[in-house]
């Protein structure tokens, strides 16, 4: 779950109805929080981690909190310890801060076959890579005899550019860079939009370019495009496919995807002299070795059942068959 979404979600909501005093808010949070994660956890009995954001990437764009007059409010992010004490003796339920963005540690957890969805209200999750989300998931009532659960919007990769009677589309014969340059290209977190450039123009510009350097190229020689505009765009590009991620099982933090071929040059970062390890640091921020990693105790197991048919690197040299049977044993997780 990205646990984030569920703390805005619940932050904004109480704002809306006028709470503004620190302690009635924090209690509106966990409480919210809390009950999303009791209906997985505790009345359906699956397997969840909830991820929080951590720092976020330089690069991002600083977000302010409209205050109201008086003593300004304390900032969603500032329940994360309080929401995570309120989990704590969740049965089914673990809680975990990730050293950059929840959304990249998602996506880690969910490629190499963790969890088999994830829950979120933020769409950057298909950019990040990740296989399956459900988008906005409210808990509503059963029908009949069943009790309580979760009902969203559900996004495969799989199924991009599928229409609703499931013929392909043109997104379908794009690979992952290019999709990823098509989310780049139409504004984002982490690159602004060039104006005139919504998603017509920019699906326009990936199917002649196809190449992400000459999608960069092209909307950094556009009039409306912002100064140093081909080198924010790699950065972004960079940052969604090797953000800053940290593995549960050793509690050491590594990068979403290899960042073996990177130019720096091509960054619009300065030579660099170090050891190599850790030589784009002030993109990602500085690796750690966590040392048992941030995650709270819990009966959640730490493998499951994969959604699709990805190989982990325990998998890559077992015959189908053996795949078949470990994901048959393992129980379900949903995050």
């Amino acid at each position: 779950v990205d646990g984030s979404a569920w703390l805005h979600r619940a932050y904004w909501g109480a704002v809306a109805e006028d709470v503004d005093e620190p302690a009635e808010l924090e209690a509106r949070v966990c409480a919210y929080v809390e009950k999303y994660a009791a209906v997985l956890a505790t009345e359906l009995d699956i397997a969840v981690t909830v991820v929080f954001d951590g720092a976020a990437p330089a690069q991002k764009r600083a977000k302010t909190l409209k205050g109201t007059a008086g003593p300004p409010r304390p900032s969603p992010q500032s329940f994360v310890a309080a929401v995570r004490n309120t989990l704590a003796p969740l049965r089914n339920c673990a809680t975990l801060v990730a050293p950059a963005e929840a959304d990249a540690q998602l996506a880690f957890l969910a490629r190499r076959g963790d969890v088999d969805v994830v829950l979120t209200d933020d769409a950057d999750l298909v950019a990040f890579g990740c296989p399956r989300v459900l988008l906005g998931a409210r808990v509503v009532d059963g029908d009949g005899e069943s009790g309580r659960t979760l009902r969203g919007d559900e996004f495969a990769l799989a199924d991009l550019g599928a229409d609703a009677a499931g013929h392909p589309a043109r997104f379908c014969d794009w690979s992952e860079d290019a999709f990823l340059s098509f989310c780049v290209a139409c504004g984002c977190d982490y690159c602004p939009q060039v104006r005139g450039v919504g998603p017509v123009r920019a699906r326009e510009l990936v199917e002649s370019q196809r190449d992400p350097e000459r999608v960069a190229a092209a909307l950094a020689d556009m009039p409306n495009a912002p100064p140093d505009y081909a080198a924010t765009f790699r950065r972004a590009f960079a940052l969604f496919r090797h953000q800053r991620v940290v593995d549960p099982s050793t509690g050491d933090e590594a990068h979403l995807r290899p960042i073996a071929g990177l130019d720096r040059s091509l960054l619009g970062l300065p030579p660099f002299d170090g050891d190599g390890r850790d030589d784009f640091a002030e993109l990602f921020g500085p690796l750690a070795a966590r040392g048992g990693g941030d995650a709270s105790p819990a009966d959640a197991p730490a493998a499951a059942e994969a959604a699709f048919e990805q190989d982990t690197d325990e998998d890559a040299g077992a015959p189908p068959a053996a795949r078949r049977a470990r994901k048959r044993q393992a129980p379900r997780c949903f995050v």
